[in-house]
């Protein structure tokens, strides 16, 4: 799932705002919080506020989906700070991760407990990850732990805009849930000369103006250098 990183890459952090559920600083102060770098990634997690999304507050059976907008062009790589509580080795997978393309682009990654993912109590459940793709970057006073995910996405996305990123839980309550700390994006400026692909109807699509009309846009000058 991971691979090289280019020369030149911008980090986006993005907010779990309202899918956030509970604050780290109940489960252990000694979770950071604020702007956070982990290898070299950054991150932000609110220091006010849920700040975590804890899926074993939710519902104790089901599918439960998280949904997290971002809005960045040219994204090549997604990082996560992702657990479980609790939690189940694989073969079988019971959290995943969709990414959508607003020219079409779509990607999914499924999680394997006690390789991709692991239990944040380093108790009797999932204690082991693969150490490339996810690695440690922190463990609580109380011994908790905060793993990073890198996902590299198809060569697609580096030319459309990555709508947003979905989170799909199919697990349980005291089997496993998700524990989400936070998502950044790594990006390729697109180069003055590079091409983008944006699907119709294209950036105006949910604007209107103020009788409830759409908005449309229109080319007024062609740019001088077009092929």
């Amino acid at each position: 799932q991971s691979g090289q990183m280019p020369n030149r890459v911008d980090f986006t952090p993005i907010l779990l705002g309202a899918e956030a559920s509970s604050r780290l600083a109940s489960i252990d102060p000694s979770f950071p919080t604020g702007n956070v770098n982990f290898l070299g990634v950054p991150f932000v997690i609110p220091t006010t506020g849920n700040n975590v999304v804890w899926n074993n507050d939710g519902p104790p059976t089901g599918t439960i989906i998280k949904n997290f907008p971002v809005g960045i062009v040219g994204v090549t790589q997604v990082h996560t700070l992702l657990n479980t509580t609790f939690g189940q080795p694989g073969p079988s997978s019971y959290l995943r991760l969709e990414f959508f393309g607003a020219a079409g682009a779509y990607y999914t990654v499924a999680l394997i407990g006690n390789v991709d993912i692991r239990d944040l109590n380093p108790h009797v459940w999932t204690n082991a990850i693969n150490g490339t793709s996810t690695v440690n970057v922190f463990i609580s006073a109380l011994r908790y732990r905060m793993d990073k995910q890198t996902i590299d996405l198809p060569p697609e996305f580096a030319q459309q805009t990555l709508t947003s990123i979905r989170m799909i839980d199919t697990g349980a309550f005291n089997f496993q849930r998700a524990v989400l700390n936070g998502i950044t994006v790594a990006s390729i400026p697109l180069d003055p000369g590079g091409s983008f692909t944006l699907a119709a109807p294209g950036v105006l699509a949910n604007d209107h103006d103020p009788d409830g009309d759409p908005l449309t846009a229109r080319l007024v000058t062609p740019p001088a250098t077009a092929a």
